[in-house]
């Protein structure tokens, strides 16, 4: 009984060794079920749009659309006549033409602002020297490309925003294109006739007089940029030349003006400010007759001489834009930082020692603009506005000889004004400064503000 016990135990192990293995054998030799991937469906392109609404004094390009998600629109937003573009809302940009990048639903409408026009009929004496409501008149020859224009209205707004607005002061802009100069002479003599100028002789020989001496020469690449006075008339005549703010790369086939305008604004900015630095200090002079100069040139007696004007121009020229930018104002000049204005001022003094010992002058309002420094080793456009960065310094204020000296000149004369204003003589000033100017760079410096 016992042996049919373990037999049998036997046989049924056996067996289910058996059927474990022939299961094993099937399961291993099965192919697996290979799954095909089924293709993602294409997602639904996203869209959005974009609406452009006109505003009350201009029109813009496009009214919009439905567009796809990321797709470039461009929009160019035109002032009618009688107003000025002044940006958008919905975007911060200041200039006229855009392109938005559509991520979103976006709406947009330019900013047009009604301009105050300049009169037509004044005397010389009306708005001299006062701060007025109405817009400068601002012109350019048909060869002047938009966004130059931009650029150069944009320098126009930032000096009046920060040195006030002077008026009347009109800007002719020049081109490249001697063709067009002529009417553009003409269009300068008929607003002339407009405004009951003529004082120089007849229309023609006013004309020509003023085609030869100015607008001629600023078109053919042979003037620079200035204030041609008209103290006489009562109004600020400006001058730019087409050489100055083109960059003057007529013939380069691969020149790109709007890129070279946008690396290089300061051909435009720091020669609007300069010049109308000029506007600010002459409108605060009410000689009409003034003289000539130790330079040749024809000067307001009570000006300060071409060492004060122009050192003047040449400081706030550099100091303005540092300002403006350090304030957050868009400044589309790469190379305005911090430490811009410093820099500028220590070039102007390493120039100033290395030509020292070759400057025999011993009079700083003696000083004499023209040609280099290296022809001119007593070039006011280098000593001048050290000179004004070292009475500001004085009285701790970088703006007082425009925000101070300047409003005394009428009343007190410009020694005068210079007295009150900084508690010493032009005197005092010559030797003092004919001692600071034997100190160190690095001591000189110190007296530079830090915007």
């Amino acid at each position: 009984m016992k042996r049919l016990s373990f037999s049998l135990l036997a046989i049924i192990i056996l067996s289910f060794v058996i059927v474990q293995s022939c299961s094993t054998e099937e399961e291993e030799s099965v192919a697996p079920v290979v799954q095909t991937p089924q293709p993602e469906p294409e997602p639904e392109p996203v869209e959005y749009t974009i609406t452009v609404s006109a505003a009350d004094g201009g029109t813009v390009s496009t009214e919009g659309g439905t567009y796809d998600e990321g797709t470039d629109v461009t929009i160019t937003a035109s002032a009618n006549e009688g107003y000025r573009f002044d940006g958008w809302e919905g975007i911060e940009s200041n200039e006229s033409t855009i392109t938005v990048s559509l991520l979103s639903n976006t709406e947009l409408s330019p900013i047009f602002n009604e301009v105050t026009q300049s009169p037509t009929n004044y005397n010389v004496d009306e708005y001299w020297g006062k701060i007025v409501e109405f817009e400068p008149d601002i012109f350019f020859t048909d060869d002047i490309s938009p966004i130059v224009r931009q650029g150069v209205i944009e320098s126009i707004n930032m000096a009046r925003d920060y040195l006030g607005n002077y008026g009347p002061a009109e800007w002719w802009i020049t081109g490249r294109d001697l063709s067009l100069t002529e009417d553009f002479a003409r269009l300068f003599m008929e607003r002339r006739e407009e405004r009951n100028q003529i004082t120089e002789g007849s229309f023609e020989e006013m004309y020509q007089r003023h085609y030869q001496q100015y607008f001629y020469p600023q078109a053919a690449g042979q003037a620079y940029s200035g204030l041609n006075g008209k103290r006489w008339m009562g109004f600020h005549f400006l001058m730019m030349p087409g050489k100055r703010v083109d960059g003057n790369n007529d013939n380069d086939p691969n020149f790109n003006e709007s890129e070279f305008f946008q690396r290089n604004l300061h051909h435009t900015l720091d020669t609007v400010i300069h010049e109308y630095f000029h506007v600010v200090h002459m409108a605060n002079i009410f000689d009409h007759e003034g003289q000539e100069n130790d330079c040749g040139n024809f000067k307001p007696s009570e000006s300060g001489g071409t060492f004060w004007i122009e050192g003047g121009a040449m400081y706030y020229e550099s100091y303005i834009p540092e300002k403006l930018f350090s304030d957050g104002v868009e400044i589309k000049w790469e190379n305005v930082r911090e430490g811009f204005f410093k820099d500028n001022m220590r070039r102007f003094m390493e120039e100033i020692k290395q030509n020292r010992t070759s400057c025999e002058k011993e009079n700083f309002m003696d000083f004499c603009g023209g040609g280099s420094i290296q022809n001119n080793p007593c070039h006011p456009y280098r000593y001048g506005p050290w000179g004004v960065a070292y009475v500001n310094n004085k009285v701790n204020d970088p703006d007082a000889f425009w925000k101070t000296l300047l409003p005394l000149v009428n009343e007190l004369g410009f020694e005068g004004a210079f007295q009150t204003t900084y508690g010493i003589t032009l005197e005092q000033f010559n030797k003092e400064f004919t001692e600071f100017l034997e100190l160190p760079i690095e001591q000189q410096l110190e007296i530079i503000p830090d915007i």
